[in-house]
């Protein structure tokens, strides 16, 4: 597959940077669920990068045609994802770019992480000029480090793999547009997480838990590590064994019933009011 930049981009230096890093993170890297990169057996008379062809759909196209999926198939792809992830960081690596269309989903479910252009390769390219702060990928994915302005490192793809899960699941995100609105340290802490069963979809308690915490707004409050993650996705934890509060659970419900219980009250009321003498 080869990759030409637009006329528009041809004298961009810094796009320009951007295609040929991610052609040497394609060769650099190997695994299973990484877009690769081809050797170069031939000589170059003008600008383009290669790499492999891959067949698929995007996950986001997936979810269009299919709905939600199920939990079976959700652990099977963050495992998959999590192991592309892994591999990128053990080369000093950061995606930062981890959305639905990044991720092909091919035959047998079979997943390819895709698209390296906002990638860090040990915190380079982290700021495009020295006075802006440079939030790559996706806002929606983001972790909040990065609008804050804090040093991400590879709890940040956590949290934005987490945020994927929860999209797969239930079309929303777990905090809404909120991450993106906030500009300092004092407001994360204000940031709420949304309940899966909130939005109305049935997991268990233990699977929310787990995706909150890998999606905690605080990157020290996340686990250690992508396979600590994906061990809790697959295992329930006793540490999340309690059941939701039911105003978490169907807060909707809970109003009405509250708002039922208040009329039926208060025709109760007026009905001794008439009948009293």
């Amino acid at each position: 597959m080869l990759k030409v930049p637009a006329v528009s981009m041809q004298d961009n230096s810094g796009f320009l940077d951007e295609m040929i890093k991610e052609e040497w993170v394609a060769k650099r890297v190997s695994h299973p669920q990484l877009l690769a990169g081809v050797g170069e057996t031939f000589s170059r008379s003008c600008f383009y990068v290669v790499l492999t062809y891959c067949p698929g759909i995007s996950m986001r196209q997936w979810r269009d045609d299919n709905g939600a999926p199920d939990l079976m198939v959700l652990r099977d792809w963050a495992t998959q994802v999590a192991g592309a992830l892994t591999a990128l960081h053990r080369q000093g690596i950061l995606h930062q770019d981890i959305r639905p269309e990044n991720v092909l989903v091919g035959d047998n479910n079979t997943l390819t992480l895709i698209d390296y252009g906002a990638a860090s390769i040990s915190g380079h390219n982290f700021l495009m000029a020295s006075e802006q702060l440079f939030i790559p990928g996706d806002l929606l994915f983001a972790a909040p480090e990065y609008f804050v302005g804090l040093w991400p490192d590879e709890r940040a793809e956590q949290f934005s793999l987490a945020v994927l899960l929860y999209y797969l699941l239930s079309g929303e995100y777990p905090y809404d547009a909120g991450v993106a609105k906030k500009t300092s340290y004092s407001a994360l802490l204000k940031l709420r997480y949304i309940s899966l069963n909130q939005r109305n979809v049935s997991v268990p308690a233990w699977l929310d838990a787990t995706i909150k915490r890998a999606c905690h707004p605080q990157a020290t409050k996340r686990y250690e590590s992508l396979s600590e993650f994906v061990y809790d996705l697959h295992h329930p934890n006793p540490a999340y064994g309690r059941t939701l509060p039911l105003m978490e659970r169907h807060p909707v419900r809970v109003w009405q019933g509250i708002s039922g219980i208040l009329a039926i009250t208060v025709i109760v009321l007026l009905v001794l009011l008439f009948d009293a003498p």
